[in-house]
């Protein structure tokens, strides 16, 4: 599987639906200047969305090594490859709507994890390709 490396002030569509700022870590930490990217993940994650048929936050993606220790995420955490998301439904939502997101994700992540509130999913890869500019 393809893990794709942004530089972090970089922006784009990873999907239709899903963009670069939705996905890289959310803090200003200047040691964080990229962004990972499971392009796996990307797939899975719009799959879910089209499957769920109404807005889903990402409240957290990739996260940089500082910002996983901050929010307590675990030494081995999928979010600092680029594979995991912490998803919920938009907005105020009913614990009915959250079930079904949950029981959609299963069907397009390797792992979903249940938490008050959210949902985290995640997959696995290891190959690295360098995203540049040009690209874009």
């Amino acid at each position: 599987m393809e893990i794709l490396v942004f530089n972090k002030s970089q922006d784009a569509f990873l999907a239709p639906t899903l963009t670069l700022s939705e996905f890289r870590c959310q803090c200003d930490h200047s040691e964080c200047t990229r962004t990972l990217v499971l392009a796996a993940t990307v797939k899975s994650f719009q799959c879910l969305r089209r499957a769920f048929n109404q807005p889903i936050q990402v409240n957290s993606a990739f996260r940089c090594q500082i910002h996983n220790k901050e929010v307590g995420g675990i030494d081995t955490s999928f979010h600092k490859t680029g594979s995991a998301m912490d998803l919920r439904p938009v907005g105020d939502f009913t614990v009915e709507e959250l079930d079904r997101l949950e029981e959609l994700a299963i069907l397009y992540f390797d792992t979903v994890l249940r938490y008050e509130g959210f949902i985290h999913c995640h997959n696995l890869g290891d190959t690295f390709r360098q995203v540049t500019d040009t690209e874009q």
